[in-house]
């Protein structure tokens, strides 16, 4: 297993290495700040943004499912208010079902309290992937996400199992569910079990009309079981399906992770099996609705979205005692006007490609770069130009890591306050923490996000 890790680290590092410099300069040509592109330059950068991202997500979700076979996934539940979790499914799936002309429905039911106790990330992590199905596998009609109170509704099979694991220790304890419904085009029985393992389709076969990995439902039931929870799947071809996440409403503590895990309740309806049900029930969540909040440094947010800013969301009247909210709400706005004076940054990266993506986003803004292909000639740099005001670390480099370069300079009296931003392309557990540990002020996960990073960098530069 550790040298499962230690690969799954290095291959992560490699890949996100050239993704960097790729997503970042498409992003720079999709901005089109020089206004000297045409319409369909500009589609075309966003479509290889898109694809970037595509592939980055790919590699969290191998990450994410490396992580909780060896037990490493963190779980960190907080008090977390229903009414953001709502304002967030709103905000990121509205663009996304309207640009397929399809209806959004989101109901919170007013018995349920205020607040939820459980893993906010991770929660959310679960609803982007059902939510995201529903989407991709629904042509016309309608999406709905429903949290409500359960009760005598939960399956049999679902309190045995939440029993067993210790999720429950009460029969009868409260649960909260949370589901998603479409009219998409259904799953097959006979295809209901493989859905969940991970790196299998309900269309296998190279023709397959649906794309994917195979991981995020995989990945859905994991993180259910480490919330204490369970998904529930009801699906009938042709008619649409229905994935329930349960969760106790009350948890007294969430189960510990390694517990023995049991295949996901389904159900299917009273159809007989059809290979013309749902192509590929499951994906990993795309680049398209990812956060910046969640992921860091958000390079696998739609960026096409960032111009628009976030109304407040309208709340329509009660319907069948339900709370709908159905407001029309894009993402929320990035901050694009961070303007420098002409400071001096240094650049410590062995990847040139690296080096010339950060160099044109961080001259557009009015920064002064200068650059260094290795810790030992970093140090150099920095002995001559002691009026930077910045230091992005690059970690993993020849002869001197970043680590390691971090520290020296460090013990360098007139560098004891300089701001040192970290950037790996590991993102591994624990890397944070070595990065701080070194000496460095942050920390930036690759593939960077210019706006994400540019803040970072400002708050510290003027902090400093």
């Amino acid at each position: 297993m550790r040298y499962k890790s230690e690969f799954l680290a290095n291959m992560s590092h490699e890949l996100r290495t050239p993704l960097n410099s790729l997503l970042i300069l498409a992003k720079l040509l999709a901005d089109n700040a020089d206004a000297n592109l045409s319409p369909k330059q500009v589609e075309f950068a966003e479509t290889i943004h898109g694809a970037g991202s595509d592939l980055l997500q790919l590699i969290n979700d191998i990450l994410d499912l490396s992580k909780v076979e060896a037990g490493k996934m963190d779980v960190s539940p907080t008090r977390i208010a229903l009414v953001q979790l709502v304002d967030y499914v709103e905000a990121t799936f509205r663009p996304l079902t309207a640009e397929k002309g399809l209806d959004l429905s989101v109901r919170v039911s007013p018995e349920l309290p205020a607040t939820l106790h459980t893993d906010e990330q991770r929660l959310l992590q679960v609803l982007r992937n059902l939510l995201s199905n529903a989407v991709k596998f629904t042509d016309s009609g309608a999406v709905e996400l429903v949290i409500r109170p359960a009760g005598a509704d939960v399956p049999m099979q679902i309190r045995e199992q939440l029993l067993e694991t210790g999720s429950l220790r009460d029969p009868d304890a409260d649960l909260i569910a949370f589901s998603v419904t479409d009219t998409g085009i259904g799953i097959a029985a006979s295809k209901m079990r493989v859905i969940f393992e991970a790196f299998k389709q309900a269309d296998g076969t190279t023709s397959r009309k649906y794309g994917g990995t195979g991981l995020g439902l995989s990945i859905s039931r994991e993180i259910a079981q480490l919330l204490g929870g369970e998904i529930h799947a009801q699906s009938e071809p042709g008619r649409g399906s229905t994935f329930t996440l349960y969760l106790p409403l009350h948890p007294s503590e969430l189960p510990p992770q390694g517990y023995q895990q049991s295949a996901a309740v389904l159900d299917v309806g009273d159809l007989s099996a059809s290979e013309n049900g749902r192509a590929e029930a499951e994906i990993g969540t795309p680049a398209e609705v990812k956060s910046y909040q969640e992921t860091q440094n958000g390079a696998a947010a739609l960026f096409r979205r960032r111009r628009r800013t976030l109304p407040e969301v309208e709340q329509r009247p009660q319907l069948d005692q339900w709370a709908a909210t159905t407001a029309q709400s894009p993402a929320p706005e990035v901050r694009r006007g961070i303007r420098f004076g002409g400071e001096k940054v240094l650049i410590v990266d062995d990847d040139i490609r690296n080096v010339f993506a950060l160099t044109s986003v961080l001259e557009q803004h009015g920064l002064s770069v200068l650059y260094a292909e290795n810790g030992r000639e970093g140090i150099e740099v920095l002995e001559q130009h002691d009026d930077v005001t910045v230091v992005l670390m690059d970690i993993m480099m020849p002869e001197m890591d970043g680590y390691a370069t971090t520290t020296a300079i460090r013990r360098m009296p007139q560098f004891a306050g300089l701001p040192i931003i970290a950037l790996t392309a590991k993102a591994m557990k624990g890397d944070r923490e070595k990065a701080i540990e070194s000496g460095a002020s942050d920390y930036v996960t690759k593939p960077v996000d210019p706006d994400h990073l540019l803040s970072v960098m400002e708050q510290w530069m003027r902090g400093a």
